[in-house]
């Protein structure tokens, strides 16, 4: 986070841990295993600095544990093959607010 706050710039951050993206992204990105593509793009809407054991944090994380849950059932449906969550990936991006510029899409 100290890098982030003295750069100003946008960061991406690829991790397959959620707390950690949650914590550090201004948004989170769900890919889904070969071929990785884009399953959803979750707003992430926490004031900083973001409390781990807060409601909103908590109920954030219940969300995208049901989504890859999800997600790694029908990759193993459809391709006919068992596949696993860890093959899911996240990434999670954030950018500094400078001053009156709208958050990237």
């Amino acid at each position: 986070m100290r890098l982030w706050q003295s750069r100003r710039t946008t960061i991406l951050l690829v991790t397959h841990d959620i707390d950690e993206a949650i914590y550090m992204g201004d948004r989170i990105v769900i890919m889904t295993p070969n071929p990785g593509r884009i399953e959803r793009t979750i707003p992430v809407n926490l004031d900083r600095p973001r409390q781990r054991n807060s409601r909103e944090f908590l109920a954030l994380r219940s969300e995208i544990l049901e989504l890859l849950h999800f997600a790694s059932s029908t990759a193993r449906d459809t391709r006919g093959v068992k596949g696993e969550a860890s093959g899911i990936k996240s990434a999670a991006s954030f950018q500094p607010a400078i001053g009156n510029q709208p958050p990237a899409s």
